[in-house]
């Protein structure tokens, strides 16, 4: 088997790709493959690239996790190290492809040609938010969702989400995203009010010029509580706005108040009958007559059939 091109990350020597022209081999074969430990096991990634020789692969110097290849029909990228591929740009003709070369300042990728000259093509565009992990937990009756990119470029930010069918989704969130970086970033949203049973959770991640892309889709099995239930506020302690969360599990007039350190009340945020279900209402940090309290330790109570429960929240000016 003819190897034609060993390319290695310029960032860790341990990863390393190489290629296969598949000439005269007389079945299909894979022709990429990728090795993370210094060449003592190899990964197929020729994925769905089509059934040609390849003649070419190179990583890119800023972006690792972006792949460039050539074969004999054309130009390919991979934006996560090659378990999917894609075709490059949209005027390069069917050509075996045999060189390819980033420019590192102007971010121009010269694609060379078997008799049909040499390309250029602005990889400011293509260059992908590099998500490196995506994953949810179940804590209390809420669900933790913590992703991490390795680079981004012209990152707006992330919508998280949320589904009871994998199939149709609502928006749960926005978090904004670094813009373009290639330090690691890290990221956390906690959806506190899931269904029981089954969830699925996606981030559409979208770039300053509107495009967006999605993120795999993943599942997780909730069991909430099965009585009425208080949660802590979020965030505690607080300067501006924080978020009270509870659950009541009948039909029936509900009362949520704040209480001052002298037990008079001093907003009542809830007093309507409700029926089963989640809520969540936020306080603003202010009285019932629109004032602004004074800093200090404060008591939400809720009172809803026989249940009572209270928690305490601090709020700093």
């Amino acid at each position: 088997r003819w190897v034609t091109r060993v390319a290695v990350d310029p960032t860790n020597e341990a990863v390393a790709y190489v290629t296969f022209s598949g000439l005269k081999w007389k079945s299909p074969q894979p022709h990429v493959f990728r090795t993370t430990n210094y060449g003592a096991t190899w990964t197929d990634i020729s994925g769905n690239l089509p059934d040609a020789p390849v003649n070419v692969i190179m990583v890119d110097p800023l972006y690792t996790n972006l792949l460039y290849l050539g074969n004999d029909v054309g130009c390919f990228f991979s934006a996560d190290s090659g378990y999917s591929w894609n075709v490059l740009g949209q005027e390069l003709p069917i050509v075996p492809v045999y060189s390819l070369d980033v420019h590192k300042t102007t971010r121009k990728l010269v694609i060379g040609t078997h008799g049909r000259s040499m390309y250029t093509m602005e990889l400011g565009d293509l260059v992908p938010v590099e998500q490196s992990v995506f994953e949810i937990t179940s804590m209390q009756g809420s669900v933790v969702l913590k992703w991490q990119t390795e680079s981004e470029l012209n990152n707006l930010g992330f919508y998280v989400e949320h589904g009871i069918d994998g199939i149709y989704f609502n928006e749960l969130a926005f978090v904004k995203g670094a813009g373009t970086t290639a330090i690691t970033q890290s990221y956390e949203y906690t959806h506190h009010s899931p269904v029981s049973g089954t969830n699925y959770y996606r981030l559409r991640q979208i770039d300053h010029d509107g495009s967006h892309r999605y993120s795999r889709t993943l599942r997780i099995d909730v069991k909430t509580p099965d009585d009425y239930q208080l949660a802590q506020n979020y965030p505690n302690p607080f300067n501006a706005t924080t978020t009270i969360q509870y659950r009541i599990i009948e039909s029936g007039d509900v009362s949520l108040t704040v209480i001052n350190n002298v037990g008079q009340v001093v907003r009542r945020l809830i007093a309507q009958h409700q029926p089963a279900g989640r809520y969540q209402v936020v306080w603003d940090g202010r009285d019932d007559q629109g004032d602004e309290v004074a800093s200090g330790v404060y008591v939400y109570k809720l009172q809803v059939a026989d249940f009572v429960g209270s928690k305490r929240m601090l709020y700093l000016k």
